[in-house]
C-alpha cells in the first residue's frame, strides 16, 4: 500500500481473503496480501492500516502481519521496541472501542 488512496482496494482484498467462497479469488487475495508479513519494511504500512482503516478484516491482516514480522523474521531491537510502543499506544487509545466478534 503506497498511499491511503489504495486503502479501499486493500480493504476489499482483505474481505475477499477472509470471506470469498471461490478458492481462486481467496488465493489471489492471499498472494497479494502476503507481502505485508514478508518483511519488516512493511511495518509502517501495517501501522497505517491500523490507524486509518475501519475494516476489521484489514485490521486483522495488519495486526497479524505485524505479529508475524516481529516473531518470525528476526527484526532489530529498535523495530521491536517501536512495534511494542505502537501496540501499547494503540490499545490504550483505541482498544476499548475495537470491534470484537466471536463466531461460533
Amino acid at each position: 500500500m503506497e498511499s491511503l488512496e489504495q486503502l479501499p482496494q486493500l480493504e476489499q482484498l482483505c474481505e475477499r481473503l477472509y470471506n470469498a467462497q471461490d478458492h481462486a479469488e481467496r488465493k489471489h487475495a492471499e498472494t497479494v496480501l502476503a507481502v505485508f508479513s514478508s518483511s519488516s519494511e512493511y511495518a509502517p504500512q501495517c501501522k497505517a492500516i491500523l490507524d486509518n482503516s475501519s475494516s476489521p478484516y484489514a485490521q486483522l491482516l495488519a495486526s497479524s502481519s505485524l505479529l508475524k514480522v516481529v516473531t518470525d523474521l528476526g527484526v532489530s531491537k529498535d523495530l521491536l521496541l517501536d512495534v511494542r510502543n505502537y501496540t501499547l499506544g494503540y490499545l490504550a487509545n483505541r482498544g476499548p472501542n475495537c470491534q470484537v466478534s466471536f463466531d461460533e
